[in-house]
C-alpha cells in the first residue's frame, strides 16, 4: 500500500486545534445561543479519528512486511514505541517540568498524574477539570491506546482485525452507555479511555479499508452524499434531543455520531477528495504548517490565556474587547509552537531516522 505523503491531513489538523481553541477561548464568552451549541471543542475528536488512521494504516502495512518476513514484531514494536515518545514526549515534559517549577495551579499535586499520562483518570474519578491542564485528558486517551492497540494489530491475525475494529468501537459505545446511566461519574463520561475509544477505532477502520480494500476507501471519500447526510444527521440529532426535553441521551451518542462525521471527513482528506475553497483552506502554505505544529499549538494553548494577562502589563499590549485578546492568544500560540517546533521537535524528531520502519510509512 501506498504510504505517500498526504497533505490534506496536515490541514486538517490545523482546523482541529482551532476549533479547539474557539471552543477554549471564545465561545463561552458569546452570549448567543446557537453559537452556544455549535460542538468546538469535538476538534479533539478529528485528533483521534485521525491518530487512529495514521496509526493503524502505519502497523497494518508493516505488519504486511512482518508476514512477508521483512521485518520482526520485536523490531517493528520498538520502534513504534521509540518514534512516538520522539513525537510526543519531550515538549510534553517540558511543559510539565515548567509548570512544576513555577508552581502553575495544581501542577505539583497532578504531577504523577501527568508524568503517567493518566491524568484522564485523575479527572474521571474526582469528578473535575484541572485548569489549564484540562486538556491533557485527550493526551493520556492517546497514550494509553498506543499501548495496546499495536499488540492488538500485530497479534490478530489479517483476517480478524476489522472484527477486531468494530468489536472495539461497539464495547466503547457501550462502555458510554454504563457511564451515563450507571455510574455517577459524569466527567468519565468523556474523559475515560474507554469511552472514546470508538473515535481511534473508526480512523482504524478507515485505514484498515485503504490497506486492504483501497477501492472501497476511494468510493467512500468519492460519494457526494455519506459526509453531507452524516452532518445532517448528527445536526438533527442535536436539536432534536436539546429541545425535546430528553437531553439524558444526548452524552451517549452525541461524541460517537459527531465521530461518525469526522470519519467521512477524514476519508476525504486521505484521498486528496477535497476541492475547490475547501482544498485550498486545507492545502495552502499556512494550514500546512500549523497542522505540521498543531501538537504544540495543542500543549501550550490552555496555558496562553494566564501568561499573555501575566505579562500584559509588561508588554504594554492592551487587550480592548474579547475578539483581540483571542487574536493575541492566538498569535502567541502560534510563536510559542513555532519556536518549539524549530527549536526543540524538528531537532529531536531527527532521531527518528535510527529508528527506521522495514519502509518509509
Amino acid at each position: 500500500m501506498d504510504s505517500r505523503y498526504l497533505p490534506q491531513l496536515d490541514g486538517l489538523r490545523f482546523f482541529a486545534i482551532l476549533s479547539v481553541m474557539i471552543g477554549h477561548w471564545f465561545q463561552w464568552q458569546v452570549k448567543n445561543e446557537i453559537f452556544e451549541k455549535i460542538p468546538f471543542a469535538h476538534g479533539v475528536l478529528l485528533f483521534f479519528v485521525l491518530s487512529g488512521f495514521l496509526i493503524t494504516r502505519i502497523l497494518l502495512i508493516e505488519k504486511d512486511n512482518v508476514e512477508k518476513a521483512a521485518t520482526s514484531k520485536k523490531k517493528l514494536l520498538i520502534n513504534f514505541y521509540v518514534r512516538r515518545f520522539i513525537r510526543i514526549m519531550p515538549i510534553y515534559y517540558l511543559t510539565v517540568l515548567l509548570m512544576y517549577i513555577i508552581n502553575y495551579q495544581q501542577a505539583r499535586a497532578l504531577t504523577p498524574w501527568l508524568l503517567t499520562y493518566t491524568s484522564n483518570i485523575y479527572q474521571s474519578l474526582n469528578n473535575c477539570y484541572v485548569g489549564g491542564f484540562t486538556h491533557f485528558w485527550s493526551l493520556a486517551v492517546e497514550e494509553q491506546f498506543y499501548l495496546f492497540w499495536p499488540l492488538l494489530i500485530l497479534f490478530v491475525t489479517k483476517e480478524k482485525i476489522l472484527k477486531v475494529i468494530v468489536i472495539t468501537i461497539v464495547l466503547s459505545l457501550f462502555s458510554r452507555f454504563i457511564f451515563v446511566f450507571l455510574i455517577d461519574m459524569p466527567y468519565a463520561t468523556d474523559f475515560f479511555t474507554t469511552n472514546v475509544l470508538f473515535a481511534l477505532a473508526f480512523g482504524g477502520g478507515l485505514a484498515y479499508l485503504h490497506v486492504f480494500k483501497p477501492s472501497l476507501a476511494f468510493k467512500i471519500a468519492k460519494n457526494r452524499f455519506y459526509l453531507p447526510i452524516s452532518i445532517l444527521t448528527y445536526i438533527i440529532f442535536s436539536v432534536f434531543f436539546h429541545y425535546y426535553g430528553i437531553s439524558t441521551y444526548f452524552p451517549l451518542f452525541d461524541q460517537f455520531l459527531f465521530s461518525i462525521v469526522m470519519f467521512f471527513v477524514v476519508a476525504k482528506a486521505s484521498t486528496s477528495d477535497f476541492t475547490g475553497i475547501f482544498k485550498w483552506l486545507l492545502t495552502n502554505k499556512y494550514s500546512i504548517y500549523l497542522g505540521k505544529i498543531s501538537y504544540g499549538l495543542y500543549v501550550f494553548h490552555l496555558f496562553i490565556p494566564d501568561f499573555f494577562w501575566f505579562m500584559q502589563p509588561k508588554w504594554g499590549l492592551v487587550a480592548t474587547n474579547k475578539y483581540m485578546a483571542c487574536l493575541l492568544y492566538f498569535g502567541l500560540s502560534v510563536a510559542f509552537a513555532h519556536l518549539s517546533w524549530e527549536l526543540i521537535e524538528k531537532p529531536i524528531n531527527l532521531l527518528k531516522s535510527r529508528f527506521q520502519y522495514s519502509q518509509k510509512s
